[in-house]
């Protein structure tokens, strides 16, 4: 605790040492809130980069497909794409089709 004293508030082991916990508490707050405004102000230039980048590329793409902000990279208040999850009636068929070939080869007969 001592070193994020020292590197994070500049504090010397006198002020630390006589620090209290509630107040250990508010400076642990102040760090956070730091920490999170930074990452906010990053996340804005980034937010600033990738859509101007979109539109270029949209603009001079000629046959390519579009693109969306999120294809060059993601920020943490993005959301996940939705994927198909439901799988295709090939991929039903197929399986249905290997399960039938591994009962045909199978060491154990059923009875009967």
């Amino acid at each position: 605790m001592e070193i994020l004293a020292r590197e994070e508030l500049a504090m010397n082991s006198n002020d630390f040492y006589l620090c209290s916990w509630y107040d250990w508490s508010l400076w642990l707050q102040h760090i956070y809130t730091a920490r999170r405004r930074r990452q906010e102000d990053h996340e804005l230039l980034m937010e600033m980069f990738r859509s101007t980048w979109t539109r270029f590329y949209n603009w001079n793409r000629g046959d390519n497909p579009a693109i969306s902000p999120q294809d060059f990279f993601r920020l943490s208040y993005d959301t996940d794409k939705p994927t198909d999850t439901e799988p295709k009636e090939e991929d039903k068929l197929a399986l249905v089709e290997k399960i039938k070939r591994m009962e045909s080869k199978s060491k154990w007969k059923k009875r009967g």
